[in-house]
């Protein structure tokens, strides 16, 4: 719930953490495509090594959903569900800002026809166009201090991939 308090009731945080685990799945299958089409093979093997562990905190964060419903009362389990939860979350995130640095550093065009892989190379470009506009605006409207360095508007944060799947 993102820090905003508890779900209303057990069955929902149940439905959430199963909602959670299988779009871990889509984050992992995202992540493979994109590592295949990656020009460094050491940026996409960091990618898939960052990906692999995606599987095994879903899993867990599934079967500790499972006994979460079956024991509703176990106040224990409602811990260890949101600690899965974050750890599942946080290898997404660690994935994600890994298959950033794979599209900097420039995907192949292998022309698939596999609508997955379309769309999940569009969605990489889509960032990079955007990071790209970002840096640009951020440099043509630069101010410099005394040194003749570029002050940074710390207010005004580069396009991220965790953005572009949120929507």
């Amino acid at each position: 719930t993102h820090g905003r308090g508890p779900l209303p009731s057990k069955e929902a945080m149940i439905y959430t953490a199963k909602a959670i685990a299988a779009n871990g799945q889509v984050i992992l299958k995202f992540a493979k495509i994109i590592a295949n089409y990656c020009v460094d093979k050491n940026f996409a093997a960091a990618l898939l090594h960052d990906a692999e562990q995606i599987p095994s905190f879903g899993t867990q964060l599934s079967i500790v959903s499972s006994v979460k419903a079956a024991t509703p009362r176990d106040k224990t389990c409602d811990v260890v569900l949101v600690k899965n939860s974050q750890n599942l979350m946080e290898a997404v995130v660690k994935t994600l800002s890994a298959a950033e640095g794979c599209s900097i550093k420039g995907l192949h065009d292998q022309g698939s026809n596999e609508l997955d892989e379309q769309q999940a190379t569009a969605l990489a470009m889509e960032w990079k166009r955007k990071l790209v506009r970002h840096r640009q605006m951020e440099t043509s409207h630069s101010v410099f201090d005394e040194l003749g360095l570029r002050i940074t508007h710390q207010n005004i944060s580069a396009p991220t991939l965790q953005d572009l799947v949120k929507k």
